[in-house]
């Protein structure tokens, strides 16, 4: 009996065949075999392959799917969610583990799609394959979406690209889209029966099947994929719904939308360049700064003022120059460190110069006749800026020492190498890793994790986004002051005063009350 089960379920099915082509890091090179131009000892020795191929990729889906509930359960919630490194990277690992199988499954589908064509002695072990593979990757897919669709960590997360297994960005949703909107999952019932049927001529029959050890596979994800189905796929897509609207409401409560963003950074209420900090200032800034502190700066008259929550719209951590870090970093317990990690290096700025050196060149570079002294997140991306180049630029800037050890700080100072070159986030999420905004770059390169001692962050929750505002840590600042909590240490501040039209040297009490200003505070002053 021949069976055409295949036609409309695998139309919508390639698509995920061609959203996930070259993106595999075992499979992106391995095309379908054409199984009708094998000579009939070489298909039934396939099949009986592949049968064994599907029994292993069940296995390996049953110890994805434990994974991800011993895992994926710790951040079903509606709120934010802030996730350390070790869990992005749970996270990523499980994607691309899931996405493994997927690969397997699609190429076995697209080399039995034409099943009608093969001997007829073998079309119905083909069948099997064939449906067995499609029911395992929707099943398992719509299992997968259900755990992840809708939740920020994993929207966020599995969305970027992960250039070591060639994966691009986007994959996540361009999956999520196939299997939610798939509008033949009635006809799963129809091919089922149809199933059911060939099951009982195979069962009467005297010769034994090649595939009879999927019998049960069938069974099983026939019964998980009408489950989901019929309790969770109403559900998510209305969810799905729901998340495009909020999409677009997002864009007009918060300044998200990158081209909104772009016109912002660019636009001043005034035609002056250069910041009210002098460059003595900026010279006295140098000459108390260490690597490893961190700046927080406003300049006034600008867009970005309105539309970043609080007076502190900008964040930058301090490295010093080139030969300023490595003077500092010259100690036993950096050098130490740095020579276990790489046997081959001299120390610490020779770690950073063997270790990241696109980001190292650019970082001794330089900038307008001045060194490198700043690294920082603006339009451009994550870049490196001398302090005439960043706190120059500025109206107002203080300087902040996290109280933390010389080694806890070169590690913030190389976490901060390692996101040089990146995008800047418009989204202003710390879920993303791919692309940060500036004080995101602060949170992850004092980020705490194994054997890295780092700081603890108040984050707003801003229109469903977890953020952190540069404004929030001036306000912690104040709020840890004067405690055995206190993470920041006061170095010096310039505020600048509008009127007179230039920046001064002010107290750290003057600091502390600097978040409470309105960000448009500048509009007070020339009342």
């Amino acid at each position: 009996m021949r069976f055409r089960f295949i036609n409309h379920q695998f139309i919508a099915i390639i698509l995920i065949v061609c959203l996930l082509s070259g993106c595999n890091r075992y499979y992106s090179n391995i095309h379908p075999v054409d199984t009708s131009n094998l000579a009939d000892t070489e298909l039934s020795e396939k099949i009986e392959t592949d049968a064994q191929i599907l029994t292993i990729v069940e296995q390996n889906l049953v110890r994805i799917q434990d994974r991800e509930k011993q895992y994926f359960s710790v951040f079903q919630s509606e709120k934010p969610v802030l996730l350390d490194h070790i869990q992005r990277q749970e996270i990523k690992d499980i994607w691309v583990q899931y996405l493994d199988q997927v690969f397997v499954l699609t190429k076995l589908m697209l080399e039995y799609l034409d099943y009608p064509e093969l001997h007829p002695a073998y079309q119905n072990d083909a069948f099997v394959l064939g449906f067995s593979s499609y029911l395992m990757l929707v099943s398992s897919g719509l299992d997968f979406i259900e755990k992840t669709a809708f939740i920020a960590p994993f929207e966020v997360l599995l969305d970027e690209p992960i250039p070591e297994y060639n994966i691009p960005r986007g994959l996540y949703t361009k999956f999520k889209w196939q299997i939610l909107n798939l509008n033949e999952y009635f006809k799963i019932n129809e091919d089922y029966q149809k199933y059911k049927i060939l099951m009982t001529e195979l069962s009467a029959g005297s010769e034994q099947s090649l595939t009879s050890q999927l019998f049960t596979l069938v069974e099983s994800h026939y019964s998980q994929s009408q489950k989901i189905l019929k309790s969770k796929r109403m559900s998510l897509v209305f969810a799905n719904y729901l998340e495009s609207i909020k999409d677009n409401s997002l864009k007009m409560v918060f300044p998200i939308q990158k081209g909104v963003a772009l016109f912002m950074a660019h636009t001043r209420f005034t035609t002056r360049r250069e910041g009210f900090i002098s460059n003595r200032q900026c010279r006295q800034f140098i000459q108390k700064a260490e690597p490893g502190d961190i700046i927080l700066e406003r300049g006034e008259w600008r867009m970005t003022n309105l539309g970043i929550p609080g007076f502190w719209p900008h964040s930058a951590l301090y490295l010093g120059s080139p030969s300023e870090l490595e003077t500092w970093s010259d100690t036993t317990e950096i050098t130490g460190y740095y020579q276990r990690k790489d046997p081959d290096c001299s120390g610490f700025s020779d770690f950073l110069k063997r270790k990241y050196p696109k980001a190292y060149s650019a970082y001794i570079l330089g900038e307008d006749n001045e060194e490198n002294q700043i690294i920082e997140g603006l339009k451009e991306g994550i870049v490196f800026h001398s302090v005439f180049g960043s706190v120059g630029k500025a109206d107002h800037a203080v300087c902040l020492r996290p109280r933390l050890s010389k080694l806890a700080k070169a590690q913030a100072i190389e976490t901060a190498f390692q996101y040089w070159g990146r995008g800047y986030d418009y989204t202003f999420s710390l879920l993303s890793d791919n692309e940060l905004v500036c004080s995101e770059l602060i949170y992850k390169s004092y980020e705490p994790a194994t054997n890295k001692t780092g700081l603890h962050f108040d984050f707003s929750d801003i229109a469903g986004i977890l953020t952190l505002p540069a404004n929030n840590i001036a306000a912690q600042f104040d709020r840890e002051y004067g405690t055995d909590s206190a993470q920041l240490e006061f170095v010096l501040y310039y505020a600048c005063d509008v009127r007179r039209g230039k920046s001064q040297s002010a107290s750290v009490d003057s600091f502390r009350e600097s978040h409470k200003k309105p960000r448009w505070s500048f509009y007070i002053f020339n009342n």
